[in-house]
């Protein structure tokens, strides 16, 4: 594997992992990444064997943590920390690069792409950003993470505003071409599909997300 490829990172604000989280560390440490855990308090248990510890505090202090106050026109996403993670994603990727992955992303085959770049496609928007991947000193993250941090605060009530940026900035720089298909659709009817079926998995996916 590249070393560019290598590391995996991902937040988690709690003392505590559940079943899912642990699954998402395991998967990526199964296929040879390692996985840079950022937290800002000690868990309660131990993490498995190839994951390192990370002081989520280097990237963006606790004071700045917020969850979102309202929910959105659905009544979705009340007290989530969606935002929040999105923002300190972008500053990371741009402090550290590499790999993101959402902590509800299981990883089905290495991450070993040649490209400086890879975003996950998605069937709404161009791209998402739960799995990504982008250099160090990215000025794509620094654009991204500079108008997030001006346009999603605890009172947004747009899901989608965080993502749009990073759309907007892809465009932007012309990185679509970096743009692929690498797991499956975020579609309830096809995570209940797998939930309730022992079956294969896409051959082409890298990972799948659990929404």
């Amino acid at each position: 594997m590249e070393s560019q490829n290598r590391i995996v990172h991902g937040l988690w604000v709690g003392a505590s992992l559940s079943p899912l989280e642990e699954l998402c560390l395991r998967s990526f440490v199964a296929k040879g990444h390692e996985f840079h855990l950022w937290l800002y308090e000690p868990l309660s248990h131990g993490l498995p064997a190839g994951v390192v510890q990370r002081p989520a505090a280097k990237i963006l202090p606790s004071s700045s943590i917020f969850r979102y106050r309202h929910g959105n026109s659905f009544g979705h996403g009340k007290g989530s920390l969606a935002g929040f993670s999105d923002l300190f994603r972008y500053k990371l990727l741009y402090e550290e690069g590499g790999w993101w992955a959402d902590m509800d992303v299981t990883c089905l085959r290495p991450l070993d792409f040649e490209a400086p770049y890879v975003f996950r496609r998605h069937d709404v928007l161009p791209a998402v950003g739960n799995l990504m991947k982008c250099p160090k000193g990215s000025p794509l993250m620094a654009a991204c993470f500079q108008e997030a941090q001006e346009r999603v605060t605890a009172e947004n009530q747009d899901w989608l505003l965080p993502i749009r940026i990073l759309n907007k900035h892809i465009c932007n720089y012309q990185l679509e071409s970096f743009i692929v298909d690498i797991t499956n659709q975020d579609r309830w009817e096809v995570v209940e599909y797998y939930l309730h079926h022992n079956r294969h998995f896409a051959p082409k996916w890298h990972a799948f997300h659990w929404m």
